[in-house]
């Protein structure tokens, strides 16, 4: 009995506060007027022992209370798994957390590729309104951003001023100097909805690409295993989708 006793005292040390918690509704211990959570692992561990002196000093003979003792560590040992089976447990939660981690980025990668589309045919709409030539390019959202951050401004033809032959020099100066002015406005206002067109799709692709990174963050904070967590990651870095549809962007000619 005494064996018995001692390993119950032994165990109570090991519980974290929800399992001293609930031990002492299952044992039927007096409870605080705060109720048992507002109580720290000392007292509860105290509250347990006393709870079993006094059931002691209750029990008619020593072999009925020995056969309850073992009936608190069979409860003991329900709340106290073995290694083996925790560590089983924590693979099977694992690989189910990084399943749905992928369909999850792959969502996201859809929703992405969904909101990119939309830019495209928001950037069709701004060059034709802008009165301009369309010419379909494949790339990447990728090649997109390194495209607007490489690309540099429109430059403007010189202009030298001569005295005399001025038809002379409008034939040197080539067909778009002979262009009217009607003609050389359309032309720069569309240019500049083009180059206005291409930021607005810059702007959001980066600004897709930062929400659903942050979700993806997000969810990974959510893991409560720093293990988990870190194998997240690396499934989701190594992760490639199997098709990236590549983004048209319109430009002149």
């Amino acid at each position: 009995m005494e064996e018995a006793r001692d390993e119950v005292s032994r165990i109570l040390l090991t519980l974290e506060e929800r399992e001293l918690i609930s031990l002492c509704e299952h044992l039927k211990c007096n409870a605080p007027v705060e109720g048992f959570a507002s109580k720290t692992r000392r007292t509860l561990n105290r509250l347990v022992e006393t709870t079993l002196d006094e059931i002691e000093e209750g029990e008619e003979s020593a072999e009925s209370y020995q056969q309850y003792l073992q009936h608190v560590l069979s409860y003991l040992a329900s709340l106290k798994p073995t290694p083996g089976e925790t560590e089983a447990e924590i693979v099977i939660q694992e690989t189910s957390e990084l399943e749905k981690l992928k369909m999850q980025y792959q969502k996201l990668q859809q929703q992405m590729e969904e909101e990119i589309g939309a830019l495209e045919e928001k950037v069709k709409r701004k060059t034709q309104a802008a009165g301009g030539d369309t010419a379909p390019a494949s790339v990447t959202a990728k090649e997109e951003d390194t495209r607007t951050a490489t690309t540099a401004p429109t430059r403007l033809p010189e202009i030298h001023h001569h005295q005399g032959q001025p038809e002379a020099m409008a034939d040197r100066r080539g067909p778009q100097a002979a262009e009217g002015p009607q003609h050389r406005l359309q032309r720069g206002q569309s240019s500049s909805g083009l180059r206005a067109a291409r930021a607005d799709l810059s702007r959001g692709i980066r600004k897709a690409k930062r929400q659903y990174t942050r979700k993806i963050t997000a969810h990974f904070i959510d893991s409560r295993d720093t293990q988990s967590l870190w194998q997240g990651i690396r499934t989701i870095t190594d992760y490639k989708p199997h098709h990236h549809r590549p983004v048209t962007v319109t430009r002149l000619c």
